[in-house]
């Protein structure tokens, strides 16, 4: 049967460099995520306040259109707000 040798290095000394591994993301990859999460916050304000001149064009149609009071134009806008919301979920 033929034998296998196994060589096992030695410990570093003194002058030998030992190769590191960082648990630090690179600078460049946390730059990256820094300068994303202002974008996604400002993006989805964005989307807020296109939902709002959306509900605040139609209001006033639906309340000529239909009949609406103004209690019911408000549950317009919160089932609104709340379709929105369950969305990003």
């Amino acid at each position: 049967m033929p034998t296998t040798t196994v060589t096992v290095p030695s410990r570093p000394t003194a002058g030998t460099p030992t190769p590191t591994v960082s648990a630090v993301p690179s600078a460049t990859g946390a730059a990256r995520h820094t300068r994303a999460i202002p974008a996604i916050v400002l993006v989805s304000y964005f989307m807020i306040l296109l939902d709002d001149s959306i509900i605040f064009t139609a209001l006033p149609k639906l309340h000529t259109a239909m009949r609406y009071s103004t209690t019911w134009l408000a549950w317009v806008q919160d089932c609104s707000r709340c379709a929105w919301s369950s969305r990003s979920r």
